[in-house]
């Protein structure tokens, strides 16, 4: 119950949670009762459903800490054991190397690339070459 967490009226001192409509923009100190937290919230906030904002922090900290299953844990990952320990890998290492006709045209690297550079200097084409 929120009146059981009401404190004080920062605006107006001396009313008291009886005096206080659920959407008033009035504010008031809190204090939780898990924690024993105090802070400053309007009355329209709480009856929203914010409460204690120290509270809130933890759950959210803690819904953080939860690993989805198939991840490793952090402390797994913070141990220097490699992430994918225990998985399968499903590529292939020794894969063939490009070819000549697999290679892109553009590449440095293409058999062509300094003809083709010397022969744009000049202002020639392959075709008139």
């Amino acid at each position: 119950m929120i009146s059981a967490e009401f404190v004080r009226n920062e605006d107006r001192p001396g009313s008291t949670p009886d005096q206080l409509r659920a959407g008033s923009q009035q504010r008031c100190c809190w204090q939780c009762a898990h924690c024993q937290h105090e802070w400053v919230s309007t009355v329209a906030n709480r009856t929203n459903g914010r409460g204690c904002p120290v509270c809130v922090n933890k759950r959210r900290a803690a819904a953080r800490r939860v690993v989805a299953p198939g991840l490793p844990s952090y402390a797994a990952r913070s141990s220097g054991a490699p992430l994918n320990a225990g998985r399968s890998w499903t590529g292939s290492s020794t894969q063939p190397a490009a070819t000549d006709s697999t290679r892109c045209t553009n590449s440095p690297s293409a058999p062509d690339f300094a003809r083709a550079n010397s022969l744009a200097s000049t202002g020639k084409t392959s075709t008139s070459a």
